[in-house]
């Protein structure tokens, strides 16, 4: 599986995206942080659901202004590309080192990532390509 910031740097693919931020309105007044908050924009987090906490929503965006202090990066153990886990679920990734929260691993699965016993000499890795 390749997130949608890697096909769109991989592709040269931009959709249209705002030019503020959905989650806290800042607005970008200069070119350069335009390119910055698109970018920003891009990335795919995960957080833990509102209503069902058992549950992700993988729809969160932020920006350099109001992303969240607690973050874990799940990355790809080829392509070293993947989602940044928000919040209480980044804690919960962090507190359950090497392991992932059971609802995370569930979620790549889900999206077509492997769990190997070795990936490229360095132990037990999740990957998200061949």
């Amino acid at each position: 599986m390749i997130t949608r910031r890697a096909h769109a740097r991989r592709t040269g693919a931009s959709r249209r995206l705002p030019s503020n931020c959905p989650s806290c309105g800042w607005q970008a007044d200069s070119a350069e942080d335009k390119k910055l908050l698109q970018d920003e924009l891009l990335t795919e987090w995960w957080a833990l659901g509102q209503v069902e906490p058992a549950t992700m929503t993988t729809e969160q965006k932020y920006c350099g202004q109001c992303r969240p202090s607690t973050v874990y990066l799940v990355a790809c153990g080829i392509c070293r590309d993947g989602p940044l886990l928000a919040g209480e679920l980044a804690a919960v990734a962090i507190a359950s080192e090497p392991d992932l929260p059971v609802v995370v691993a569930e979620a790549l699965t889900d999206r077509g990532w492997r769990q190997l016993a070795d990936v490229r000499g360095k132990g037990p890795g999740w990957v998200c390509c061949r």
